[in-house]
């Protein structure tokens, strides 16, 4: 009789935990993602509460408190409810709104212990809650979206943003009324945690659209697109967005692409920042900054024939390829040479090098085998190296 008694006191137990977690009145979308999710998922999510000093007590979560008696160890089954208290029965109420998990441990803990002393007592976690946060604005669908304690703000809204979305400003309205802002760019960038913050039931999450977006590319460390904010320009795009110009930057030319909605058509602008940020410049929403190379203005010259360029279909005969190629002052045909690959069907032999009106006759084969230091050729800006096919 008592074992029936027992066994019939744990199957209460239990189902009385399952309509807790689980309420009949839920969101059919929520219940059926809760449903939908493998129990090896929970599990995970409990281990990382677990081990995460900061875990916040969330409603649902499902905590065990066992402590020792003259008659056996005794436990108990506390459940966080959603106004945030959990009933400790003959230890009382315990108010968990912002405590986190090692809190909450520590505070019941010691409630028992109080009580009775030499007890033991310990609590661990079971089952971690879920619960839903509302989100609204420039979004792609306003709606509860689901979450649980240790969901950043980040997590919630990557998937609902729209191509206008801002993620400089991001509105989060608290169940108390405190409405605060977060800039999840600087939590990316910058690994500003308090950027990107949990949150919390019944948070309002509200997406503003950007006020401008700006696209840099070319020589800066970190060429994207941006979203400014008011008041910022093109020295705190360049500096604080971008890092800054590469080495090789030149910046004597930085073009600057506009749409002018007047004509309908994109307008260029070019600026000189060799002095630096002396003169202000005004950014419009869509703008495209390009900053060029000085690599650019260095002489070049052309590989023309039997060689094999990067695509080509390699069953293709007798193609007469073309690639350029970026000389330094002074170097020579055998230093360039190392810059293309030779066709299998090149005619060595009859190679030449084409310079304004003279031809300059080489036979590579002997040229590239038997290397002569002294009868190298120093190559001039334009020269055209013509590698023949075999015929």
């Amino acid at each position: 009789m008592k074992a029936r008694t027992r066994t019939l006191f744990f199957f209460q137990l239990f189902f009385m935990t399952a309509l807790t977690l689980f309420p009949q009145d839920a969101e059919p979308s929520v219940s059926s993602t809760i449903a939908a999710q493998p129990q090896a998922f929970f599990n995970q999510r409990t281990l990382l509460a677990v081990n995460n000093p900061d875990y916040p007590v969330s409603p649902g979560d499902v905590y065990t408190l066992a402590y020792n008696r003259e008659q056996g160890i005794v436990t108990q089954i506390l459940i966080v409810e959603p106004n945030m208290t959990v009933d400790l029965s003959i230890f009382s109420v315990v108010q968990a709104e912002s405590l986190t998990f090692v809190e909450f441990k520590r505070t019941v803990e010691e409630r028992v212990r109080t009580a009775y002393p030499k007890s033991l007592p310990r609590v661990t976690m079971r089952a971690t809650g879920v619960f839903e946060v509302f989100m609204k604005g420039e979004v792609n669908k306003t709606g509860y979206k689901l979450a649980w304690g240790l969901s950043r703000l980040s997590e919630i809204i990557e998937d609902n943003l729209t191509p206008y979305s801002s993620i400089r400003n991001v509105q989060v309205r608290s169940s108390d009324g405190m409405t605060k802002y977060y800039d999840l760019f600087r939590a990316f960038r910058f690994g500003e945690r308090s950027q990107d913050p949990f949150v919390r039931p019944r948070d309002t999450i509200g997406v503003s659209k950007y006020d401008r977006e700006i696209r840099v590319t070319g020589e800066v460390r970190r060429p994207g697109t941006y979203q400014i904010l008011r008041g910022e320009q093109l020295k705190e795009l360049i500096n604080n967005y971008c890092d800054g110009f590469t080495v090789t930057a030149d910046g004597s030319r930085i073009e600057l692409y506009r749409y002018n909605p007047e004509r309908k058509s994109e307008e260029i602008e070019y600026l000189d920042l060799t002095d630096g940020f002396e003169e202000e410049v005004v950014l419009s929403n869509g703008d495209s900054i390009f900053v060029p190379s000085n690599r650019e203005l260095l002489p070049i010259i052309y590989f023309e024939g039997a060689i094999i360029l990067d695509g080509a279909d390699p069953q293709e005969r007798f193609a007469n390829y073309r690639k350029k190629h970026t000389i330094r002052d002074g170097e020579t045909l055998y230093t360039a040479l190392r810059s293309v690959e030779l066709s299998a069907q090149a005619d060595l032999s009859a190679c030449y090098i084409r310079r304004k009106k003279e031809k300059i006759f080489i036979d590579l084969g002997d040229y590239l085998y038997n290397y002569d230091p002294s009868k190298d050729i120093v190559l001039q800006p334009l020269d055209c190296i013509i590698i023949p096919y075999i015929r």
